[in-house]
């Protein structure tokens, strides 16, 4: 005869079996790369600081690679302060700021 603690206990290690599964994805998740059509800093910028060596990056195929963490300590070191443009938060005008800065810096290309 079945007890009624059964249906809990079943679900229980269900649950549990769930959870573990969640762990150990997140465990294996491989660190998080950036590519240049998915860069906060536009698909140019983010060529030409990796090409430039601001940015460590690789490239494989036509896809030019950047670790997550150190686009974010890019964008971070280069913040400027900036009045916030209506309803921007803050890490969107560090971002803006960061943009704006290197807009600024004279272009190494030479136009015929």
């Amino acid at each position: 005869m079945a007890s009624a603690r059964d249906p809990i206990l079943m679900l229980s290690d269900g649950l549990a079996s769930v959870v573990e599964q969640l762990r150990a994805l997140a465990a294996s998740k491989p660190e998080d790369w950036v590519d240049q059509v998915r860069s906060p800093l536009g698909s140019r910028m983010h060529c030409r600081l990796v090409r430039e060596g601001e940015l460590k990056g690789s490239k494989v195929a036509r896809r030019v690679l950047v670790r997550r963490r150190d686009l974010d300590a890019f964008i971070e070191s280069h913040g400027v302060a900036v009045e916030a443009h209506g309803d921007v938060s803050d890490e969107r005008a560090e971002v803006i700021a960061a943009l704006q800065k290197t807009l600024r810096r004279p272009s190494r290309r030479r136009r015929p």
